[in-house]
């Protein structure tokens, strides 16, 4: 179900909450000590008494036991601290209401405990929801550091995929789970595979059949399709039954009946399906809008989708009728406006009235990000813009989308980064690199990957 990353920590236990929690948590218990110990002092033990100018509730006190394990409420050891004399004594009449009442406010005192410490453990969560955490390994376990490279959940996962908003994928012993941004397992590790949560809901895999669950790890859709394509802005889900597609809802309802080959998912409100060995579109009641009448089709995009017919492709409008005609040999999704086509063995930018942006030149042709797109000529890599220019010559062997203000590029065997001027804001020096995301990059030496910022600077050095 995934392509897996180039970091695969481990685990070995989950992590718990952190030290100041269970400090605020002593700092409350230590001040109702306090309180009920002045309270028996002063022998404020009626009906009520004033603390302050507060009236206080009717309660009892708990009282010290020197021996290990500090107060102990309502045991014997109360009582024979009293019989001794150490603490003003009761009547023996009084004794078994004595204890009660002690017990009553252990019980205050443990309730106060548990609430700040829940509200801390809250409090922790908004803190660590806001920062940005990125897998590392080290001797083979994973574990996340944040965007100063300091440890925040301890490498002891076999396996830590990248954050995927709140939750991220871990595994333990061979099954997957999730844990949030604390380090806490949130859905316990029991799934033979695991995809990222899209709209609240993920994929699983369990047994070799796929279903759905929300983020508590309830099942929303039992495990008993082949395949499942997560969410994307549609609510229906593809599936796979018995080697047919159709579509569920999120409930697991279906919606279309699995009955078509080499499907889309639903984009601009249609989806491409195949029936025997031609491709149409049908909308959400499963009613084809497009009839079946295509050799090829992809996805609707910018109101678009791109269809082969007598061997070339065109473009299509919702209704079925082309926008452009079929004239290229191959041809991309329109993306902002513009989309790679490919004619003869060249490819070059058409815009949606299907006029060239840029003349078919190119042995090869990527989609724009950032304002720039990848393109080969004569083996080497360089970018044009939305005019159709060549922004940045051709002479790198090998280049990633400018998914933020810098690019990873290769010379020969090494991997710098350069600006969208062209020029080389890292130097070439690595192994492996990947585009930077959340002002992070991800970077190798050897088998070792690191983590450098927008300088340079590594942020974490390499391990593995």
């Amino acid at each position: 179900m995934r392509t897996k990353e180039p970091i695969t920590p481990g685990f070995r236990k989950p992590l718990y909450p952190a030290a100041d929690t269970r400090q605020r948590g002593n700092a409350v218990t230590g001040y109702l000590q306090r309180r009920c110990f002045w309270l028996l002092q002063n022998q404020r033990m009626a009906d009520g008494c004033i603390l302050n100018g507060i009236p206080e509730p009717k309660m009892e006190i708990p009282v010290q036991d020197t021996r290990p394990g500090g107060f102990r409420f309502g045991s014997p050891s109360v009582v024979s601290l009293f019989s001794r004399g150490q603490f003003p004594s009761k009547k023996k009449s009084d004794t078994m209401g004595y204890r009660m009442r002690v017990l009553n406010i252990w019980f205050l005192i443990f309730t106060f405990t548990i609430l700040l410490g829940c509200a801390s453990r809250s409090e922790l969560s908004k803190e660590t929801q806001a920062r940005h955490l990125f897998p590392v390994t080290v001797s083979g376990k994973g574990g996340y550091i944040d965007e100063a490279g300091q440890i925040v959940v301890q490498p002891h996962f076999d396996l830590a995929l990248p954050f995927n908003d709140r939750f991220a994928v871990v595994s333990v012993g061979g099954k997957q789970g999730y844990i949030d941004k604390s380090g806490r397992l949130i859905i316990e590790p029991q799934f033979d595979s695991a995809d990222p949560f899209v709209h609240d809901l993920a994929a699983v895999v369990v047994d070799g059949k796929t279903g759905m669950i929300d983020r508590v790890g309830k099942f929303i859709i039992p495990p008993r399709f082949d395949i499942l394509m997560p969410l994307t802005d549609d609510d229906l889900i593809l599936v796979e039954l018995d080697k047919q597609w159709g579509f569920i809802d999120r409930n697991g309802a279906i919606v279309i009946r699995p009955q078509f080959d080499e499907p889309t998912a639903f984009y601009d409100g249609l989806a491409g399906v195949r029936l025997g060995a031609h491709t149409g579109y049908i909308d959400r009641t499963g009613t084809f809008a497009v009839n079946p009448t295509f050799e090829k089709g992809k996805l609707f995009q910018e109101h678009l989708a791109a269809v082969e017919q007598n061997g070339k492709w065109g473009y299509i409008s919702k209704t079925g009728h082309y926008v452009i005609a079929p004239r290229f040999d191959d041809c991309g999704n329109f993306d902002d406006g513009v989309a790679p086509v490919c004619v003869g063995n060249k490819w070059g930018y058409i815009r949606k009235d299907g006029e060239f942006l840029a003349q078919p030149q190119f042995t090869e042709a990527r989609r724009f990000e950032g304002g720039l797109a990848p393109v080969c000529l004569n083996g080497k890599w360089g970018y044009v813009d939305k005019r159709g220019v060549l922004a940045i010559s051709t002479r790198f062997d090998e280049v990633e989308s400018f998914e933020s203000e810098l690019a990873p590029v290769r010379v020969g065997q090494q991997w710098g980064f350069i600006n969208k001027m062209g020029m080389m804001s890292v130097p070439l020096q690595f192994d492996k690199a990947r585009p930077f995301k959340d002002g992070l990059a991800l970077v190798a030496l050897g088998d070792k990957w690191g983590y450098i910022d927008q300088t340079g600077k590594y942020i974490w050095m390499p391990t593995r």
